[in-house]
């Protein structure tokens, strides 16, 4: 009797282990629904893109503010292609999910289209070893944000006009760093002074707007707006000031681009640095 008891609790630990080593493969194995999600969608963007053979001339951006084209030119987008995306990369970077969370190492991937205001992001990490990964989506004028832990247990499915908002800013924001798809009609500018310049972009009945920043050289170092609201994962809604910030330019080829982009949010008491990443690879298509 023992024997046999003893054959049956070894079967049931060797089930267990079974089991659990199964479960650890499944997590360090680089498939997950979010993953492919994300990866099926940037293939349908570069798929669907026009071919274009154009560059970007001086005589395209004679309608921007000043500001602008002297960012274009002293930064050597003229004669740059007219692109279709731009494809980001951010390795090990420092995200902070909810107010008063320490900050996580994160991978965040990104890609914006040029014909339409859709961008798509995804954040891959762990917390305590399992995965965690959250899909960001922006697609004609819809958006939202999910996340998911162990690659299928939904935490957050968060959408709604707020978001909707809030994600086209995002796009308007980074719409700098691809400056061939300035020249197109719905964006509105207004040159302020010397430095800061509005910009506005009505898309699927929202409009929104923030301020570009330039400093002596004609490098873009920030982007604000009050328009942002901050949504965290239980759902709480906070219109918050928002910054990006544009940092350590360096010479790529013939393009100077920033290397490190922070977003800050300027709470009443504090501002909180929620996002700070190095740029691994931008690649504009």
């Amino acid at each position: 009797m023992r024997k046999r008891l003893m054959g049956t609790v070894g079967i049931i630990i060797g089930c267990v282990l079974i089991i659990l080593a199964s479960v650890i493969v499944y997590f360090y194995i680089p498939y997950s629904p979010l993953n492919s999600e994300y990866k099926d969608i940037c293939q349908k963007i570069e798929e669907g893109k026009r071919q274009n053979s154009e560059v970007l001339l001086n005589d395209n951006i004679e309608s921007l503010p000043s500001l602008i084209q002297k960012y274009i030119v002293t930064n050597g987008y003229i004669g740059s292609p007219i692109v279709n995306s731009m494809q980001i990369e951010f390795l090990d970077a420092d995200f902070i999910l909810n107010r008063g969370d320490s900050p996580i190492k994160i991978n965040y991937y990104q890609i914006n289209e040029a014909s339409e205001p859709n961008r798509i992001a995804l954040i891959d990490t762990s917390m305590y070893g399992i995965p965690f990964q959250g899909l960001d989506k922006y697609m004609y004028g819809d958006g939202t944000m999910r996340g998911v832990l162990a690659k299928n247990i939904t935490l957050f499915n968060q959408g709604g006009k707020e978001f909707n908002i809030s994600s086209l800013i995002t796009y308007l924001s980074e719409s700098i760093l691809m400056p061939s798809i300035l020249i197109n009609e719905s964006f509105q500018w207004e040159e302020i002074d010397d430095y800061n310049v509005k910009v506005s972009l009505k898309y699927y009945d929202e409009e929104v707007s923030g301020v570009f920043t330039f400093d002596d050289s004609w490098k873009v170092i920030s982007f604000k707006t009050n328009q942002r609201t901050m949504i965290s994962t239980d759902g709480e809604i906070n219109k918050i000031p928002w910054e990006v910030k544009y940092l350590n330019y360096k010479k790529d080829k013939s393009i100077i681009k920033p290397t490190e982009i922070q977003a800050i949010w300027h709470y009443n008491d504090q501002s909180s640095i929620y996002f700070d990443g190095i740029i691994n690879d931008m690649i504009y298509n």
